[in-house]
Parts: structure tokens; sequence; C-alpha cells
């Protein structure tokens, strides 16, 4: 049942069961448990960072044959450089007969820099549901998470302190419109940390090389990039995030450099979310 959840932090470029609030076991300490974050792109935004506001709808599905969900994204510039990315999204079909699941979250972002400034997210399914609150500060993430149950109407909050010896941190929305300035060369390899939900990772992407996608009928130019996931520990060390196999991502080779599908062969199989719709405000 947990294949809608895994599907909509995928569409996010970053699929995780972080709905879990239990701390995970964390990887023996090493020297220096930072030694991670040299590869990290944490450098200017690069030569795309012209952004059009733009509402982009994405459906959902599982094996490719069953529909699961859909999510909306909406990026705007409500405040002159700050860029407001807002999405929303829920399982449909049999996937919510199953396992009902809605959620919302929104984020902003320095126009100049992509540098995040906060990020707020809520979900809910049948028995619970989360709010999450990220405040990013240089070198450091404060994550609140208030987990409520449903049945006892009790609410259990929980805060977390992240700190880098590194200005890195971004939300899932920063870390696309930094991914989508630089040039993404055949070859280029880039590592961002990112918060999803309350929980940072490490996510690296690798440029696979230009090819031609269709989806939803629609024919692009794309690029084609690889997607590896460490959970980064309480302690600062990194583990592979082993229920994901693969994930591959497609964005537009065009001025807008939008993703338009992203697949993941995880352990309960295949998952892909595709772009639906694109509308300019």
């Amino acid at each position: 049942m947990k294949f809608i959840l895994l599907i909509t932090a995928l569409i996010s470029l970053l699929a995780t069961t972080a709905q879990r609030a239990e701390a995970q076991a964390a990887a023996p300490a090493a020297p220096n448990p930072q030694a991670w974050l040299d590869r990290v792109s944490h450098g200017p935004p690069g030569p795309n960072t012209d952004i059009r506001p733009t509402e982009l709808t994405y459906e959902l599905s599982w094996k490719g044959r069953v529909k699961a969900g859909n999510m909306t994204f909406r990026l705007t510039e409500p405040h002159q450089g700050v860029y407001r990315s807002e999405a929303s999204g829920k399982s449909t079909g049999l996937a919510r007969a199953l396992f009902p699941y809605d959620f919302s979250g929104a984020s902003q972002t320095h126009a100049d820099t992509l540098k995040p400034m906060a990020f707020n997210f809520k979900d809910k399914m049948k028995t619970k549901s989360y709010t999450y609150k990220i405040l990013f500060q240089p070198n450091q993430m404060i994550s609140e998470t208030d987990l409520k149950d449903h049945k006892t109407g009790v609410t259990t909050p929980y805060r977390r302190v992240y700190r880098f010896n590194k200005d890195v941190g971004m939300d899932m929305m920063s870390a696309l419109l930094y991914m989508r300035s630089l040039e993404l060369k055949q070859g280029e390899k880039i590592s961002i940390v990112t918060a999803t939900f309350n929980k940072p990772y490490l996510v690296d992407f690798t440029v696979l090389g230009r090819e031609k996608k269709k989806v939803k009928r629609t024919n692009y130019n794309a690029i084609k990039l690889d997607m590896k996931i460490h959970k980064i520990h309480s302690d600062m060390t990194i583990e592979r995030y082993d229920k994901i196999e693969r994930a591959t991502i497609w964005v537009s080779d065009d001025e807008y450099r939008i993703p338009i599908e992203m697949q993941g062969d995880i352990f309960i199989g295949y998952i892909c979310s595709r772009l639906s719709s694109r509308r300019f405000l």
C-alpha cells in the first residue's frame, strides 16, 4: 500500500518512505562523517535561470498500467526576487480505495541564488496525518514535525536540527530549480542535499545524454538523468537507500527544463509519473 507515498516522493525528484517519524539506525561513524559533502554541488546557479510562472500536472502509475494518483505543481513569483512553489496531489482509483492519501506543500526560494528559505508540507492518510515545517539557515536546517493520530486526536511533535559544515541544504523545489539551471552536459555529475518531508537526503544525478522522448502523445527533446539516493543520518553519515534499485528522470531539453517523466524500480515494482499538462500562468 505504500507505493502511493513512494510515487509522490519520486515526482518531486525524491522517492522515500519518510512518512515514518521513528529514527533510522545510524551507520558506523567514520573519521570524518561529513567527507561526502566535498562532492555536493553548492556553487552558484548555472546559465538557465529564466523561469516562467507555470502550472504542471502529472499522472502517477504503478507498473505502467494501474493509475495511482495525480499531482499538480505551480511556480510563481509573488514577490520580486522570491519564487513560490506549490504542490498538491492525491491517490486515485483503486489505489485510493486501498490507501487514501492527500498532500499539499509550498516552498519559498531566493530567485538570485536559488537558496531555499522555508518549506511546508502536509499529508493525510486514513489513520494519521503529518505537518512538516523546515527552516533553512546557513549550514543547517531546522525540521519540525507534528504527527496527528486521527483515532485519539493526539498530536505528537518532533523537532530536529541538521548541521552541515557547508551551506548545502535545499528543499525539493529549490533543488529542482538549481538543477535545471545547470548546463547538464553528458557525463556531468550533480550531487544535492535535499529535504524530503522532514529529513535530508543526498541525491546523486548523472547526465546520461540527450534523446527523443514521447510522453502522452507529445514528442520532446529530452535530457536523461540517472538518480541515486542516500539517507543522511543524524550523525551525518550516509547510507544508500536500498529500497530504490534504479531511478531515472527526463527533463525537456529547451528553455523551460521541466520534468516530463520519472521512473523508478523499487521493492514493489515499477513506478512512473508522466507530465499530462502544462499551462503558463
